[in-house]
């Protein structure tokens, strides 16, 4: 009798210690799908973050969406550049075609094309844009007759990040472009 006891309080143990293992099991993992669901949070969070520094210049030139000035542009090639060097190991000779995580940022003129692509990787032509595209009257210049650009094109990644961005100013200045343009052989 005594041992049956004995074997009736042991079999009674393990099942307790088996009941504690399995809730412990699904503690930890309750925990962590909560740790997932909170970086998928943070990353769609930030990605969020990130678009938003190009796609609130996103629109045609009748909506309200907010005018980038060529400081802006600059600001955001910086941007593509700091970027771009902090996630792949040779962004000069990297493009967004072969790596979509590259950020472009591109120019053009009022017919749509291209003129300066891979802005950020013309760093030497930043302070020549800035005299030449910021005042739409060079001869008088003041704040109210400062170039507005908007973004016409943003492309994204097959993650949702913004890999690509083209900029055209609201008033015709495609002289002035191609004159950077030719001056810097870009």
């Amino acid at each position: 009798m005594e041992d049956a006891s004995r074997a009736l309080l042991m079999s009674a143990g393990v099942l307790i210690a088996i009941i504690l293992m399995g809730l412990a099991v699904n503690f930890f993992r309750s925990a962590s799908s909560v740790t997932k669901a909170y970086d998928r949070v943070m990353q769609a969070e930030e990605m969020a973050q990130f678009n938003s520094q190009f796609t609130k210049f996103l629109s045609n030139e009748e909506s309200n969406s907010e005018v980038a000035t060529i400081y802006d542009i600059v600001s955001c090639a910086n941007y593509a550049y700091n970027f771009n060097n902090r996630v792949v190991d040779d962004p000069e000779n990297t493009v967004r075609t072969a790596d979509p995580v590259i950020l472009e940022i591109a120019i053009e003129k009022s017919d749509g094309s291209v003129i300066i692509d891979n802005l950020q990787k013309h760093r030497e032509i930043y302070t020549e844009l800035i005299k030449q595209c910021y005042y739409a009257n060079t001869d008088n210049p003041n704040a109210n007759n400062t170039i507005s650009f908007y973004a016409t094109k943003v492309e994204n990644n097959q993650t949702g990040r913004v890999n690509y961005v083209r900029f055209r100013s609201q008033i015709n200045i495609d002289a002035r472009l191609e004159l950077i343009k030719q001056k810097y052989n870009i």
